[in-house]
């Protein structure tokens, strides 16, 4: 019985390393193109960031990453 442990896990561990090397893989990059000029008149793009409530750990958070949205990213409102 411990043999069968030993090689159902050793299988597990091979499979999941050809998976990690897999997903490692390099795909073809091309190269950046040229940016746009940019438009006359660009529209802000609204986005909603749901958080929990109010009195909620994770409403800091969320206020947190709308104000950095709306403070790095000109075209858009968070």
């Amino acid at each position: 019985m411990k043999k069968w442990k030993k090689v159902v896990a050793s299988s597990l561990a091979a499979a999941m390393l050809c998976g990690l090397l897999s997903g490692c893989g390099g795909g073809e990059q091309k190269k950046a193109a040229a940016p746009a000029a940019p438009a006359k008149q660009e529209q802000k793009v609204k986005i909603n960031f749901p958080t929990a409530g109010a009195s909620g750990a994770l409403y800091a958070v969320g206020a947190a990453i709308t104000n950095n949205w709306n403070k790095t990213v000109p075209t858009v409102n968070a």
